[in-house]
């Protein structure tokens, strides 16, 4: 589901993306039509076998094609994306994710209810008032990385994660190594958000991804493993975007040498 959320935020970053570089109704009529044809097998696959459909899936694919079209908007009308206004976003999920197993799922009721959950957020609730007094117990270290959710822990609390990124990493690295994760996704926003002004559709496409992790984590379990499709997104993009950056310089270099030796302006 996690993945199918990510397609289409990647569907709108290749249209626009497309639209840039063909500089022509031909390039655009053909991206448009791949673009659309993903979109909608994106929403037929987030309905799910017989309508089961998942709220955080649909919950953190609204949040991402939100989040790109802000950034388009932003584009079009000459505006940069700051880099503490999206530090400050990031801070404010991140807390309203840790919060929520303390205070039993009250701050995302509101949102859960929207979607047709129960007030349990389909028995979410249950498994954070089992775990949040582990937590309390050990808080500044935890139990030990990748040391928590043993075969002896699965089995006797029946789940095999903690349906809450931020409180998975809390119970396996404590308050020291959530402050570590955060300095790794501000490291990854700030990456970002400097890329925007030299590849602005993929670095929008990272801030959607990063966008759309924090989100997915309040509900499910990804933060903490790189096996992860949603934290590998996040990371893999973070690292692409300056590469990316990077090969167009030399490539633009090049053309300009090339255009030289044969004694004619560089395009």
């Amino acid at each position: 589901m996690v993945v199918c959320a990510s397609l289409a935020p990647s569907s709108c970053c290749g249209h626009f993306t497309a639209v840039g570089e063909a500089g022509g109704p031909v390039g655009e009529g053909y991206q448009t039509f791949a673009d659309v044809a993903i979109l909608l097998m994106t929403l037929h696959l987030l309905r799910g076998a017989e309508g089961a459909y998942s709220a955080t899936s649909i919950g953190t694919f609204a949040v991402g094609i939100m989040t790109f079209l802000a950034l388009v908007w932003l584009r079009r009308h000459e505006r940069l994306l700051s880099g503490a206004g999206l530090s400050a976003l990031i801070v404010f999920l991140i807390g309203f994710g840790v919060a929520a197993p303390f205070l039993g799922g009250a701050n995302v009721a509101g949102f859960s209810s929207g979607f047709g959950r129960n007030e349990t957020l389909t028995g979410r609730t249950e498994t954070w008032e089992a775990l949040v007094p582990v937590v309390k117990n050990q808080p500044f270290l935890g139990v030990g990385f990748g040391s928590f959710w043993t075969t002896a822990r699965r089995d006797f609390y029946q789940m095999s994660h903690g349906h809450n990124g931020y409180l998975d990493i809390l119970l396996e690295v404590g308050a020291v190594g959530l402050a570590f994760y955060v300095a790794l996704l501000l490291a990854c926003a700030h990456k970002l958000q400097a890329a925007l002004r030299d590849d602005y559709e993929w670095a929008s496409l990272g801030i959607s991804f990063l966008l759309m992790a924090l989100v997915y984590n309040v509900t499910e379990s990804a933060l903490n493993s790189l096996a992860e499709q949603m934290t590998a997104l996040v990371i893999l993009v973070s690292l692409a975007v300056p590469a990316r950056r990077v090969s167009q310089c030399e490539v633009w270099a090049g053309n300009f040498n090339e255009a030289s030796a044969l004694g004619s302006p560089a395009r």
